[in-house]
């Protein structure tokens, strides 16, 4: 794995944090994520975020890892912002409480995989 896709993978894991922490801190469920575009927005930019770095990962790490669903998290983060406003809470919810720390996992083994390199 490249340095720079060390790096890369190092903010992703820092985003998946920062979500994790937001909830924690302001106390969000599903109904508040839905109920409040506030905490929507601020969840969401996040995710967006690691989107956008995804697409900076090399070809070589997209394609030898199966693991993580590297084109759909890219594909969401083309949906959050080209069509924000169609955005279903619902899915963005379950794609934070369940795809996010399934990320994170994998992006903290990947990382720990490098350091061994």
């Amino acid at each position: 794995m490249s340095e720079s896709d060390e790096l890369i993978l190092s903010q992703i894991l820092d985003y998946c944090e920062k979500i994790e922490q937001r909830i924690a801190e302001f106390s969000i469920d599903e109904d508040a994520f839905v109920e409040n575009t506030a905490y929507f927005d601020m969840l969401l930019m996040p995710v967006f975020q690691i989107g956008e770095l995804v697409g900076a990962l090399s070809e070589e790490l997209t394609s030898s890892d199966q693991e993580v669903p590297w084109h759909a998290i890219r594909g969401f983060r083309n949906i959050i912002g080209h069509d924000y406003g169609v955005v279903d809470p619902l899915w963005a919810w379950n794609t934070i409480q369940v795809d996010i720390p399934n990320l994170k996992d994998a992006v903290a083994r990947l990382i720990a995989d490098c350091a061994d390199c």
